[in-house]
């Protein structure tokens, strides 16, 4: 444990229930499972750090998303259908949903795990606990009206799945940040709280149809 983590704490375990997976609070002792996915190129390369290429890595990666205050991750297990046990479940960690940081949120999968509809399935689970989870912005001042989600403009698969939940394609970010494979413009998709709108909160549709140079992300 590295001198910033020694002041960084565990957040409480939460278990969340979807029809074929099991969202848990992420864990450092997730380490070897998670491990297995941010070494793949396949996996990272959407990313601005890439593939982690040594444990050491992967130890500072996954810190980063499982000890502070406001994290707020889960690694994804696979239920055990075939179990009586209603809270059975494969041992091996496949993937993770939650948001690095707030109000931004994001998820990644094994390739062995793709194209089963996963994605979509713990998306869908995740989001309104992020909402539980996420004070309104209206208290104190330290909380967010929405959620939103960054996806690079030729990961069409990511695109299809924000859409299918029923995020905002809201603007486009040219130049957005660097990753493995060079200079990347992402596409930004939101949504609102429940009972909020995107036009409320100053957010609608026609920013993505504006031909325009976009705002600076706020990131």
């Amino acid at each position: 444990m590295t001198m910033d983590e020694d002041f960084l704490t565990q957040p409480p375990i939460q278990t969340i229930w979807t029809e074929r997976l099991q969202l848990k609070t992420i864990t450092m002792a997730d380490l070897d499972d998670v491990m297995s996915f941010i070494v793949l190129p396949d996996v990272m390369k959407w990313t601005s750090v890439g593939a982690v290429t040594t444990k050491t890595q992967g130890h500072k990666w996954l810190s980063a998303r499982a000890l502070g205050p406001e994290a707020y991750n889960f690694s994804v297990r696979e239920r055990d259908l075939s179990s009586s046990d209603p809270e059975a479940v494969h041992p091996r960690v496949i993937g993770l949903f939650g948001s690095f940081h707030w109000p931004s949120c994001g998820y990644m999968l094994h390739p062995n795990f793709f194209g089963k509809g996963y994605a979509t399935e713990g998306m869908k689970a995740f989001i309104p606990a992020y909402f539980d989870r996420v004070p309104p912005a209206s208290e104190g001042g330290t909380g967010h009206d929405l959620i939103d989600a960054y996806a690079d403009t030729e990961n069409r698969a990511s695109m299809k799945v924000l859409e299918k939940l029923g995020f905002t394609k809201c603007e486009t970010l040219f130049n957005e940040f660097e990753g493995p494979m060079g200079v990347r413009d992402s596409v930004v998709y939101r949504m609102a709280r429940p009972g909020k709108t995107l036009d409320q909160l100053g957010f609608g549709k026609s920013q993505a149809e504006d031909d325009g140079p976009p705002e600076p992300p706020v990131q």
